[in-house]
């Protein structure tokens, strides 16, 4: 039984190698240069000071949801997010945003980037870092050699938000200072940085049949500890075909740490390892070890925001009472600065205060002309300074009533 599991395995082995990856995967491989083009571009303005590529942006409230940043561009007068699509044929928006290919729905809309907007602003101003003036800008890019339809824009969102169909058009755009802020200093971009670079990006699993899947690698208890060690792993049968005919394979993994070291360990050939796939359905597939030529790391673990604390630029009128048991809490008559519009309710907009409270301001607080444009005066993500107006404790939990200040 043993020579015939072997043989199965060999067998099976040499089946998956062959080359045979999607005609998906070369598209997202063009997407990907396509990326990575405008990054090194970028990268190239004097007035940018940092660019990341592909970065996961977590909520500060805790949980498992990540959202991907094609590139997030750091400069001292503003942050862009852009969103790089290389897309051909006809592209257009339909009435909700929605972006289409030759009429086929892609799955993308602005509101992605909102969310990303708001998710970044939450975790700067968790670290401590006010960005005052200095705004995030959400960036739509389409590179490829689509005919782009007039549908095609940002929305409401005017002046915070943008699309592109040429790179020398976003470095002009990156570029271009502003006159009307004040500059982040170099000791706040660091602290921005720094947030940026513990976000992490996807982990990547490369395939030995030329294909490549990212998401997050979870399952085995083996993984925990890979991650918080190393950055990357290559795995290899160390035996020959008839030495695994006989004796069976023996995996090892030539490793590299996050410090460039590099070293051998051994892996279990039973090992199984399992990636879960970004997007809401959680999908989950499974590889066997000798499917896998590699797996990258993009992150060591899931930041805390709640318990991290970069830079102080916070002033005394945000003081926050603290309760006993360590929860925040708040005043009526309280101003909070630069409340996030957290989501649009039927009933009113909630504001995120911090990573543990939010506040509603209810749609009969604010004029009847901004409810029904809320999309373009209250767009998730954006800031205000907001006063606590009614705190209110409901089974247990408190509540808070806002309202935004002019």
């Amino acid at each position: 039984m043993g020579l015939l599991k072997n043989y199965r395995l060999l067998k099976a082995q040499k089946q998956y190698s062959v080359n045979n990856f999607s005609k998906q995967d070369e598209l997202k491989r063009a997407g990907t240069r396509k990326e990575l083009d405008l990054y090194r571009s970028l990268s190239k303005v004097d007035t940018v000071y940092a660019v990341y590529h592909s970065t996961r942006l977590s909520k500060i409230e805790g949980g498992l949801s990540r959202r991907e940043v094609d590139l997030i561009v750091v400069c001292s007068d503003k942050i862009c997010l852009i969103e790089v699509k290389n897309y051909s044929g006809t592209i257009s928006m339909n009435e909700n945003g929605d972006l289409l290919q030759n009429d086929e729905l892609r799955g993308w809309n602005f509101t992605i980037l909102d969310d990303s907007k708001k998710r970044l602003t939450n975790i700067l101003r968790q670290i401590g870092v006010d960005l005052k003036d200095v705004e995030i800008h959400t960036n739509l890019a389409l590179l490829g050699s689509g005919k782009i339809d007039d549908s095609v824009t940002a929305g409401k969102r005017y002046t915070t938000s943008s699309v592109f169909t040429k790179i020398g058009d976003i470095k002009k755009f990156v570029s271009t200072k502003r006159t009307d802020v004040t500059y982040l200093q170099p000791e706040k971009l660091d602290a921005i940085c720094k947030a940026l670079e513990m976000c992490g990006t996807w982990d990547k699993i490369l395939l030995t049949n030329g294909g490549s899947v990212e998401g997050d690698i979870i399952y085995c208890d083996e993984v925990k500890e890979w991650r918080t060690k190393y950055s990357k792993l290559r795995f290899f049968n160390e035996r020959g075909w008839f030495s695994t005919l006989i004796f069976g394979p023996k995996f090892f993994a030539e490793s590299l740490d996050n410090e460039g070291g590099k070293s051998l360990i051994q892996i279990p050939n039973e090992t199984i390892i399992q990636i879960q796939l970004p997007g809401t359905e959680k999908k989950k597939i499974e590889y066997q070890i000798y499917e896998i030529d590699s797996c990258i790391f993009g992150y060591q673990q899931i930041p805390d925001w709640k318990n991290i604390s970069l830079y102080l630029d916070i002033s005394e009128d945000e003081s926050k009472l603290i309760q006993e048991d360590g929860d925040i809490v708040y005043e009526v008559g309280q101003i909070i600065n630069n409340a996030t519009v957290d989501f649009h309710h039927k009933d009113g907009i909630f504001f995120r205060l911090d990573s543990s409270n939010t506040g509603m301001c209810f749609s009969n607080k604010i004029t009847k002309f901004e409810w029904n444009m809320r999309d373009m005066f209250f767009t998730v993500g954006k800031q205000f300074d907001v006063e606590i107006t009614a705190v209110k404790e409901i089974r247990g939990q408190i509540k808070y009533q806002v309202k935004p200040l002019d």
